[in-house]
């Protein structure tokens, strides 16, 4: 009702976790586009297009269930510069493609998807009376991480949160780059963040960070580095911010 207040919690890795498939589209429907999706080498931007337009919760569609109460999202970034209506697909976000954009996506990637909705719009009244507040973000995170490498006495490289490409050419930059570091005896740490992929995955374990790392660490071996580390993959492997 009008006088309810609805506080939304939201973080990356909420298109993989919060579903509710459109009417006309089966949950079946959703993990094999999905799949697909993956395997394609598409970018978030369009995964999380055709994932909206396949919902009945994305792309502002909770705003509009929750509607008339007032709705509060605070939201954490996990998506380069930091658009609100890719984090989780943006449930309480206005939705500013079409599902005319979501079948162009499909066309060009030939993934077949049974059916697609229409989104809530800017300028939609449902967002009269919601707020989404952007409370942390990957480039906060580097930039906290780049004050602590240089209390600890090193030098930060801050590379920025919008590396993106296949993940395995990812890993051979960033060992050419401590390579290169190395060389020039830089007391460093390289920091950044991003969005890898992996095409034509169908098996396997793991996700783009694995093969992020595996291709670094193959890259650096004869550096004469002693250790490498980093976060690994969640469970589906669809992160990459380390």
């Amino acid at each position: 009702g009008p006088d309810d207040l609805v506080l939304c919690l939201i973080s990356g890795g909420g298109s993989a976790l919060l579903t509710l498939p459109a009417e006309g589209v089966s949950f079946e429907d959703k993990q094999e586009i999905n799949r697909a999706l993956l395997a394609s080498g598409a970018g978030i931007a369009e995964m999380n297009c055709v994932r909206r337009h396949l919902s009945a919760i994305k792309g502002g569609q909770l705003a509009a269930a929750c509607r008339p109460a007032r709705v509060v999202s605070l939201i954490i970034s996990d998506v380069p510069g930091d658009d609100l209506s890719a984090i989780a697909s943006g449930p309480t976000v206005p939705d500013p493609t079409t599902r005319d954009h979501a079948q162009a996506i499909c066309d060009r990637l030939k993934i077949k998807a049974p059916h697609f909705v229409e989104t809530p719009k800017p300028g939609d009244p449902i967002f009269a009376r919601v707020e989404n507040h952007l409370i942390g973000s990957g480039l906060a995170s580097l930039q906290a991480a780049a004050h602590v490498a240089q209390n600890a006495g090193y030098e930060p490289l801050v590379l920025g949160d919008f590396i993106e490409g296949e993940a395995r050419e990812m890993g051979l930059v960033m060992a050419g780059i401590a390579q290169h570091m190395a060389r020039i005896n830089k007391r460093c740490a390289i920091i950044s963040g991003g969005e890898g992929r992996v095409t034509g995955a169908t098996r396997g374990r793991g996700g783009r960070n694995s093969e992020f790392l595996l291709s670094l660490a193959m890259a650096a071996e004869g550096f004469g580095f002693a250790a490498l580390a980093a976060d690994t993959d969640g469970v589906d492997g669809s992160e990459m911010n380390a």
